[in-house]
C-alpha cells in the first residue's frame, strides 16, 4: 500500500496554512496519507522540538515501512540546518522524499551547503519562486524541480461582502520590523487624514514597546491584535488597500488573501513577490522600503482615484484564476502521484 506521509506544523499560519488546505484536499479527493504534526510538539527549546519530531518520524518508518510505502511530503522555509535531518532519514528509509520549498531565492552560505550536501537524497522539489529554480540548478540539482506558487482556498469567495465599505490602510500578518511596520507608522505620520489599520501579534517583546509607544501618539492608526477567521477576512474588505513593506518574504499569502477580495497592495519587490504583482496592473511595486518610494506610491494611489478599483478587480482575477488550492493543490498532488508510483 502507498501513501503520502505530510510532515509539519498545522498551526501557526503561513505553511502551516498550507498544510491544512493539502490534508482538505487530501480527505476531499479520498487520497491515503499520515500526517506527523509538529504543531503537537510542545518544546519551548527549538532543537529538543525537532529532535522529538524526527524521532517521531524516524519510529513511524521504523514501524510502518515493512506495510506502507510511504513517499514524504514536506515544506520548509530554509534547507540548513533541520531539513538536512528530514533528508538524511529519507534516505536511510529509502523512501521518496519531496520538497516544497518556501524560503527566499537566494540561499545563505549555510543554506548553500545544506543543500549540496543533501540535494541528491531529495527525489522531487517544487518551489514557489522561479528564481529558486534557477538557484538550485547553479548549485548542481539536475533531478526535477517544478515551479508551483503560492495558494489559498477557493473558499474564501463565501465569505464574500460586497456591501461592506471600504476605509482605511491595512497591514496584516507577523508583526515584525522586517516586514515594514514602522515605515507604515511613518506613512500615517505623513498622512493624519488617512487612517492606517494594523492587524497580527508580535513575537519580539522590545518591538512592540516600541511601536506601542509610536502609535499612541497618533489619532489615525490602530493595532487590533491578532485576528482571525471570517474577523480576518472582514477586516480585509473593511480596507481600501495593503502595505506591506517586507524585505524578508517569497511568496506572502497575506497578498493572495487581499487580492482575493479585490484589495490590491503597496509591496516591496522581494523574493517571488515580482513574479505576481505587476506594477500598476494589479498593485505597486517599490524596489526597496526607502520613505521617498513610500510616500510617492502612496501619493499615486490618492490622486489617481480610480487606480486601487483597477488593480483591485485586476488582483483579483488573477487570484482566482491562478492562486487558488482548487488549481495549484491539484496540480500539485498529480505532479507527487507520478512520482510516488
Amino acid at each position: 500500500m502507498k501513501k503520502i506521509l505530510l510532515v509539519g506544523a498545522t498551526k501557526g499560519g503561513g505553511i502551516a496554512t498550507i498544510n491544512c488546505l493539502i490534508v482538505d484536499h487530501f480527505i476531499r479527493e479520498k487520497i491515503p496519507y499520515y500526517l506527523l504534526d509538529k504543531s503537537k510538539i510542545f518544546s519551548k527549546n527549538k532543537v529538543i522540538h525537532y529532535l522529538i519530531y524526527y524521532f517521531k518520524l524516524f519510529i513511524i518508518l521504523a514501524k510502518k515501512r515493512s506495510k506502507i510505502r510511504f513517499t514524504i511530503v514536506h515544506i520548509s522555509e530554509s534547507v540548513y540546518p533541520f531539513q538536512v535531518v528530514l533528508n538524511i532519514i529519507c534516505k536511510l528509509f529509502r523512501v521518496k522524499n519531496i520538497a516544497y520549498y518556501h524560503g527566499q531565492p537566494q540561499l545563505d552560505y549555510l543554506n548553500k551547503k545544506a543543500f549540496k550536501l543533501t540535494n541528491n537524497y531529495i527525489d522531487i522539489i517544487f518551489a514557489i519562486s522561479k528564481k529558486s529554480i534557477d538557484e538550485f540548478i547553479k548549485l548542481g540539482r539536475s533531478k526535477p524541480v517544478f515551479y508551483t506558487p503560492n495558494f489559498i482556498s477557493e473558499d474564501l469567495l463565501d465569505l464574500e461582502d460586497k456591501s461592506l465599505k471600504k476605509d482605511g490602510f491595512l497591514y496584516i500578518g507577523r508583526m515584525e520590523k522586517s516586514k515594514g511596520i514602522f515605515r507604515i507608522l511613518n506613512l500615517a505620520e505623513q498622512f493624519p487624514n488617512q487612517k492606517f489599520k494594523f492587524v497580527g501579534n508580535f513575537e519580539n517583546k522590545n518591538e512592540e514597546r516600541e511601536f506601542c509607544k509610536q502609535i499612541d501618539h497618533l489619532n489615525n492608526a490602530v493595532w487590533l491584535g491578532s485576528i482571525y477567521s471570517d474577523e480576518k477576512y472582514k477586516i480585509i474588505q473593511e480596507s481600501k488597500l495593503l502595505l506591506f513593506f517586507t524585505n524578508r518574504d517569497c511568496f506572502p499569502l497575506t497578498i493572495l488573501e487581499c487580492g482575493y477580495f479585490g484589495v490590491p497592495c503597496i509591496v516591496t519587490a522581494t523574493g517571488a513577490i515580482p513574479e505576481f504583482i505587476s506594477n500598476e496592473r494589479n498593485g505597486l511595486l517599490i524596489n526597496s522600503p526607502t520613505e521617498d518610494q513610500i510616500i510617492n506610491a502612496f501619493n499615486k494611489v490618492l490622486k489617481q482615484k480610480s487606480l486601487i478599483s483597477t488593480m483591485g478587480k485586476q488582483i483579483k482575477s488573477d487570484t482566482i484564476n491562478n492562486y487558488t488550492s482548487n488549481i495549484v493543490v491539484k496540480e500539485l498532488i498529480d505532479k507527487i502521484d507520478q512520482i510516488a508510483s
